[in-house]
């Protein structure tokens, strides 16, 4: 039914509102449900910043160093306007996505004869200083730990030395210092069974929040190109071995992608309310990412975080926001 007054505009601004404000919820409303993994984290949606979309695989430390500098730093609100920093406004988390792996470990992966994770320590000389300076701004910081940086070299199936790389990841993401953890199965290696990354997680004793980006669309269909089913959520949604977790495929700088990931692929998770919502504190659905901004992933039209207004951006003709 349509409500007076509403434009096509408006009704999808007040769909998408309503989306994102099931899929976050409401903890005091909704009660603490942490579905099926034992930590006391995700009680929010986590906020924050990821260095993907500006930098793919060229994040660095020094990079990560300047972000997190970046989160805390306190600016105005406008001319003489009040000092306050993206970290006062929630954004209290600093994730670092791929480049951070070295691929000449055994058949191309990064992992090394022993099982052990190798890491770039030219991008990346000391990891756990990242780790040291955000938590010293009482900041989290996030990881993704299985990562595609070496897609396109490895070449592995499951096996007794594949299986250790569980518990030995685990172990060294929680060794570093890490607040969180993100699972893909982008990299096409062996280890896609997020239930057992969280068992692995939860053995190293330090509470990690996990996210699942690993089944996509968790409604229990099988994982492409591999034999592990997918978490049904959608069927099951008291089985979360995870804090939060995707509801669709990846986004990217076009405005219906956006929208469908929001409105259309999470929609059905949304739904789901018994016996326990889908989405809800300790296991939130999420859509990928909602803003998109300059990248090196341009291609297309995008909307420029912070823009008062929408912009055409091409690569034969940029143009700035001011």
């Amino acid at each position: 039914m349509r409500g007076a007054g509403h434009s096509g505009a408006g009704r999808m601004a007040l769909r998408l509102g309503m989306a994102l404000a099931l899929a976050t919820g409401c903890p005091a409303a909704l009660g603490w449900s942490p579905g099926g993994f034992p930590n006391d984290l995700g009680k929010t949606p986590p906020r924050g910043w990821r260095s993907w979309i500006a930098f793919v695989h060229e994040a660095d430390q020094a990079k990560m160093l300047a972000a997190i500098e970046s989160l805390h730093k306190p600016r105005p609100l406008g001319p003489g306007g009040k000092l306050v920093s993206l970290q006062d406004r929630g954004y209290t988390d600093v994730g670092l996505d791929g480049g951070w792996a070295r691929c000449e470990g055994v058949n191309g992966t990064y992992h090394d004869s022993e099982g052990q994770l190798l890491i770039n320590t030219t991008k990346f000389p000391d990891m756990r200083r990242i780790n040291d300076l955000a938590h010293s701004h009482s900041l989290t910081t996030s990881f993704y730990l299985n990562c595609d940086q070496c897609v396109t070299t490895e070449n592995l199936t499951e096996s007794a030395f594949t299986d250790s790389w569980y518990a030995k990841d685990a172990a060294l993401a929680a060794e570093l210092g890490w607040d969180g953890v993100k699972f893909d199965t982008q990299p096409g290696g062996p280890n896609w069974n997020i239930t057992r990354w969280a068992e692995a997680i939860n053995g190293t004793g330090r509470p990690m929040v996990i996210e699942d980006c690993l089944d996509k669309h968790p409604d229990g269909t099988p994982i492409k190109k591999s034999t592990h089913p997918m978490i049904d959520i959608l069927h099951d949604p008291a089985a979360c071995p995870f804090n939060f977790y995707r509801t669709g495929p990846d986004n990217s700088p076009r405005f219906l992608a956006g929208m469908s990931n929001t409105l259309l692929e999470m929609e059905p998770f949304l739904n789901v309310t018994s016996p326990v919502r889908a989405s809800r504190p300790g296991c939130f659905a999420y859509p990928d990412m909602l803003s998109i901004g300059a990248s090196v992933m341009l291609e297309t039209n995008w909307i420029p975080k912070g823009c008062p207004r929408l912009r055409r951006r091409t690569r034969s003709a940029p143009r700035r926001c001011r």
